[in-house]
C-alpha cells in the first residue's frame, strides 16, 4: 500500500486497500511454528522477512501467493503464485475506473 500512495496519492492507496479487503479473508496470528517456517524460508530465498512469512503460510495452508511483486519470482519452484498484472486502460470509461488486474497462473499446483 505505501507504494500506491507514494505513486498515486492516499485516495488510489485506500481504494486499493478496500478491493483487497473485499473477497473473504482470514486473519491468522504468528505462532512460534510459523515463525521458525518463516525463517527457514528466509534462510534459502532472497525475499523480505514479511514475504517469508506469507510464503510459508501460503505453504502451510496449500495456498497460491497472488502478488504483482517480482521478488516472489524465486519461490516459484516452491509455492504457487498468481500474478497480477496492470492493464493498460483503453477508452475514455477504462480511464475513469480503478486499475484493474489480470491474474495469470504461472504454475499449476502439484
Amino acid at each position: 500500500m505505501y507504494a500506491t500512495e507514494r505513486e498515486r496519492g492516499i485516495e488510489e492507496a485506500t481504494n486499493r486497500l478496500a478491493d483487497v479487503r473485499r473477497p473473504p479473508i482470514t486473519l491468522v496470528g504468528v505462532t512460534e511454528q510459523r515463525v521458525l517456517a518463516a525463517a527457514h524460508v528466509k534462510a534459502k530465498h532472497a525475499v523480505s522477512y514479511a514475504d517469508a512469512f506469507a510464503i510459508a503460510l501460503a505453504q502451510e495452508l496449500n495456498a497460491a501467493i497472488v502478488t504483482g511483486d517480482p521478488e516472489f519470482q524465486s519461490v516459484e519452484k516452491i509455492v504457487d503464485i498468481l500474478w497480477l498484472r496492470e492493464l493498460a486502460p483503453k477508452g475514455k470509461e477504462a480511464r475513469e475506473r480503478r486499475a484493474m488486474y489480470r491474474v495469470k497462473l504461472r504454475r499449476k499446483r502439484a
